[in-house]
């Protein structure tokens, strides 16, 4: 930790820095005696050796988020306290600029809010999804999700067999051989999909959506797509069709060939790649 001064030393204005995510550069406003949460805070952080009184410190960060810790958490290697003290007319600057920020977040999601019921009354009322099964406003509603799935699938691809079940408890497993290739059958499974990664939190966060609270919705929609011989030797045909130059000197293989394994060490140098990966990425391209 760049710590410039003891715990004990630090006055309001103190720059800091914290590495978490929603932080930053930033300074503290404010600090306040804090006894109450002294027991607390030695049972999560063993190094901490904490006065009979011990200080709160609220933190403004520049780009308008608000915090508030207790001093032990300063000694975490996530916070950096500089030697530098804004003016009193910094700290004002940056409390209004939060203040700010805080409005204009409430103001997105009023109309967020506005703007997710408008769809749900859309959906709701549009004749195309009559026959779907209702979630209940429930958007983890995997029963209904997996039931709709199967519909959707049926209506739109009639002559293809899909088993579509409960894979975990937050899975939805969609099975099927040749048919449509995986990123058609994507475009109607991914609606039902209520997980998403968040790249600030660096985790998957509940995604909230209209469609999956009318609907319902899943952590996890699994699709796997199985190629047939029939399947797999038109893919084999189309390679060597389109790269026909390119593999002059090798030897169309079987379908068995491909399946075995064997075609994976055959290499493609001029295309970079190896003759398993070119019929595998073409297979499935190809609907049927």
């Amino acid at each position: 930790m760049n710590q410039a001064h003891a715990l004990d030393t630090i006055v309001t204005g103190q720059r800091v820095r914290c590495s978490l995510p929603m932080c930053g550069d930033g300074l503290i406003y404010k600090m306040v005696r804090d006894n109450a949460s002294c027991l607390n805070v030695r049972s999560i952080s063993k190094d901490a050796r904490l006065p009979a009184m011990s200080r709160r410190y609220y933190i403004v960060f520049f780009n308008g988020h608000l915090t508030d810790v207790h001093e032990a958490m300063l000694n975490t290697p996530q916070w950096s306290i500089y030697a530098s003290v804004a003016s009193a007319e910094e700290i004002r600057r940056e409390l209004e600029n939060a203040q700010k920020v805080k409005a204009d977040k409430i103001q997105l999601s009023q109309a967020a809010e506005s703007k997710f019921n408008m769809e749900v009354q859309a959906l709701l009322s549009d004749s195309r999804y009559m026959k779907l099964t209702r979630a209940d406003s429930d958007p983890y509603n995997g029963k209904a999700a997996a039931a709709n799935i199967r519909k959707q699938l049926a209506k739109t691809y009639p002559d293809v067999k899909f088993s579509v079940r409960k894979a975990s408890g937050d899975a939805i497993a969609v099975q099927w051989t040749d048919g449509p290739t995986t990123s058609q059958v994507n475009t109607i499974t991914s609606q039902y999909v209520s997980q998403r990664f968040d790249p600030d939190t660096r985790h998957h966060v509940f995604n909230r959506t209209a469609w999956s609270a009318v609907f319902g919705g899943i952590a996890h929609v699994r699709l796997t797509r199985t190629k047939s011989d029939a399947l797999m030797a038109r893919a084999i045909d189309a390679v060597f069709t389109k790269y026909r130059a390119e593999l002059a000197d090798i030897s169309i293989p079987t379908v068995n060939e491909y399946r075995s394994g064997h075609t994976n060490w055959i290499e493609v140098p001029v295309l970079n790649k190896n003759l398993q990966h070119l019929i595998s990425e073409v297979a499935g391209s190809l609907a049927v």
